[in-house]
């Protein structure tokens, strides 16, 4: 059943649109230009009409603009669950001391030249985007519950 695009649809498809935006952003690239994050504003919203079946008779500039100003809040969520797991993986230490800071600063510089962090072992660098982490956050963000979009997507 088709219907027009009114104020309680609209809502459900900015919710709709807005895990199709959250899996862009994660599945393609998670920094793009203005103008990639238009395309990618745009393509969610036509997803999330395809998938709710709505004809859309508004017009769909400012529906999809509505989108990129959550573009930071998902990189803040990604980031946030990194950040409980990046110690463990790479073996930073805990603590304030000038010791613990100044290895932790070595360690992360190491883990960010060449993108050395993308690998299971950074020593060797033989495993590109291979690294368990990645499905680690991503089940943390999608894959909490049976009916997370991880599960629906």
């Amino acid at each position: 059943m088709e219907v027009s695009l009114r104020l309680p649809i609209f809502s459900e498809v900015l919710k709709v649109a807005y895990i199709h935006f959250k899996l862009l952003l994660a599945t393609e690239h998670a920094f793009p230009d203005s103008v990639k994050l238009m395309l990618y504003a745009r393509e969610a919203w036509d997803a999330a009409l395809d998938e709710l079946e709505v004809i859309e008779d508004w017009v769909p500039t400012s529906q999809e603009r509505s989108l990129i100003p959550r573009a930071p809040q998902l990189r803040g969520l990604f980031k946030n669950a990194a950040l409980q797991l990046v110690p463990t993986q790479y073996g930073l230490r805990v603590g304030s001391s000038k010791t613990a800071v100044d290895s932790n600063r070595a360690l992360v510089a190491l883990l960010l030249e060449k993108q050395v962090f993308m690998h299971v072992d950074y020593r060797e660098p033989t495993t590109l985007c291979q690294n368990p982490i990645a499905a680690d956050i991503l089940s943390r963000i999608w894959f909490r519950t049976a009916k997370d979009i991880g599960v629906r997507y």
